[in-house]
């Protein structure tokens, strides 16, 4: 309550019933009347009035005025406007149905997006062109829109909902009764024109769903929107309270309307490729380095199979492995590929992602593969590039395999950090973090993906120290065959081709002294889970002898394929 100013008590008791031939004295007593018929009461009265009107006129200046802000301390709000207001006064501001309300997350991480396409994170691109400047929000040009579809529509039958959008000067906003239902027809059910063009609410007849849409007539740059329950906006407290990035990453990442939309999402997908993770230099450097690198090149020159499980092909093509990456490139006008054929044993249909991560960006490709259809393709052109794609393809090679491929033209090189192959329509390879791209797995289990690298292509080799390594044991059938088995880490695919390099021998096991029987061909004649036999051609066996196979050289290796 406040405290009354005025402590003089101002009685407002002077006679206003004068009679004709009373007569004015100092004391009213003086002519025979009350004391208020005196001079001196009522000059004291008519002072007692004028000092409470000072009073009262030294206490306008601790007055709020028209256009003050009044403090909460003061019983106020402490804003100016309704959202300030609610902030201060400890309301929380409403929920916001949009999902990368300031434009922050541009998970393409492109400039620019063309007409028909998804933009930053969340955003579509209706018609024309969107050009990207992050973090500052986003720039929209050429008479165009960005729209978001909402995800949680349901949730605004038949309520009043508004619809705030915030270029660098101002806060726009529409509000509209929302219908019961999400229509089939494409309507507009309300807008508000802004000096660059309107924001608006809409049925999207293609998802049954509403959709805010901000239409431009002239350039505007966009730094939040926001899309809530009631009919205040509360984008302002949003804006004054900072946003919770965690928060806005994670409903992101369960934002179905964009699944080209490279995201991080807790749980991670399994990988269904081998060998993806490019990292490290290679295997041949021992040490458990990825890629797996059996053959131990750091070069490969032609096409066919080097890094394990990746075949490159197209004309003059070649890989190199270098710590960071692997690079492919190609020479000539044709394209050159490097794809990993997958078994086609347990792909069930539905969505798959195929993405590849460069130092540059992440690529992906979607599709729903039907694998029971004899050929299907999907590819994705890289943009920026018209000459790139990636692709995921079926062949009925060995009772069929499904292909991932990387394919370039011009430019003729890339570098691959990682690649994945999952389920679901969108990829999960990798994220942006302070503008970096950040592989959301951690590196893979050497072991494991030798093992896996091993069933399609196994290389045996002596020690590189030049030392004698026995690989196997048999018996000879004939003075030129001998039957050796060799045991084998993993359970091969098929029953490989056998090639060997450098030299390897027989020698007659249990003998005091014999000499090496040199051996001039392998071939392989069956294979179980844990190892192959060997029918080894030389010279000078003795028929049902038991000998050793050896490797006397350390450039010596057997190379066992099994690959699609």
């Amino acid at each position: 309550m406040a405290i009354n100013p005025i402590s003089t008590p101002l009685p407002a008791d002077l006679p206003e019933n004068w009679q004709t031939g009373q007569t004015v004295a100092p004391e009213g007593s003086d002519v025979g009347l009350s004391e208020q018929y005196g001079y001196n009461y009522q000059s004291k009265q008519i002072n007692d009035a004028q000092k409470a009107v000072n009073t009262i006129g030294a206490q306008f200046p601790n007055l709020y005025g028209k256009g003050d802000t009044v403090q909460v301390s003061d019983g106020g709000t402490g804003g100016k406007t309704a959202a300030e207001a609610l902030l201060n006064l400890g309301a929380q501001p409403g929920f916001n149905f949009l999902v990368n309300s300031r434009f922050a997350y541009n998970g393409r991480n492109q400039q620019s997006y063309a007409a028909q396409a998804w933009t930053v994170d969340g955003w579509f691109s209706p018609s024309g062109s969107a050009t990207i400047t992050l973090p500052g929000g986003v720039t929209v040009t050429n008479a165009i829109a960005v729209a978001q579809p909402i995800q949680q529509y349901e949730q605004l039958f038949g309520k009043q909902a508004t619809f705030s959008a915030k270029d660098m000067d101002a806060i726009y906003t529409v509000t509209a009764t929302m219908p019961n239902s999400a229509q089939g027809t494409d309507s507009q059910i309300a807008a508000q024109a802004t000096p660059w063009g309107d924001i608006a609410i809409w049925n999207i007849s293609s998802l049954s769903a509403f959709a805010v849409v901000i239409s431009v007539s002239s350039a505007a740059t966009l730094e939040a929107a926001k899309l809530e329950l009631g009919t205040t906006s509360t984008l302002a407290a949003d804006l004054a309270q900072g946003q919770d990035e965690a928060i806005e990453q994670l409903r992101l990442d369960l934002y179905d309307f964009d699944p080209g939309r490279p995201a991080w999402i807790l749980t991670q997908n399994e990988s269904l490729l081998d060998n993806a993770y490019f990292v490290g230099g290679g295997s041949q450097q021992g040490g458990g380095q990825l890629p797996v690198n059996q053959k131990g090149q750091t070069s490969y020159t032609s096409a066919g199979y080097g890094v394990d499980r990746w075949l490159a092909a197209g004309s003059g093509i070649s890989v190199l492995i270098s710590d960071q990456y692997i690079e492919v490139s190609h020479t000539g006008t044709t394209s050159g590929e490097l794809q990993q054929r997958i078994p086609l044993t347990g792909m069930q249909n539905g969505a798959y992602t195929f993405s590849v991560l460069t130092p540059e960006n992440l690529y992906a490709v979607s599709g729903n593969l039907d694998f029971s259809s004899s050929e299907f393709s999907f590819s994705k052109q890289l943009p920026n590039s018209s000459n790139i794609d990636i692709r995921m393809k079926t062949s009925d090679k060995e009772g069929g395999f499904f292909t991932v491929r990387w394919i370039s033209v011009n430019p003729n090189s890339v570098s691959l950090i990682a690649a994945k192959l999952e389920l679901g329509s969108r990829s999960t390879l990798a994220r942006l973090v302070d503008g970096e791209w950040v592989l959301n797995d951690p590196p893979p289990n050497f072991q494991q993906e030798l093992a896996k690298c091993q069933r399609y292509s196994l290389v045996l080799r002596s020690d590189h120290t030049g030392s004698r390594i026995c690989v196997g044991l048999g018996k000879a059938s004939n003075a030129t065959n001998c039957f050796v088995f060799v045991s084998t880490p993993v359970s091969i695919r098929k029953t490989p081709v056998v090639s060997f390099s450098g030299t390897f021998v027989l020698y007659e096991q249990g003998a005091v002294s014999t000499s090496d029987l040199t051996v001039s061909s392998m071939t392989v004649t069956s294979y179980t889970s844990n190892g192959i036999t060997l029918n080894i051609t030389s010279s000078g066996l003795t028929a049902g002898t038991t000998y050793q196979l050896w490797s006397t050289a350390p450039d010596a290796q057997i190379l066992l394929e099994a690959d699609l």
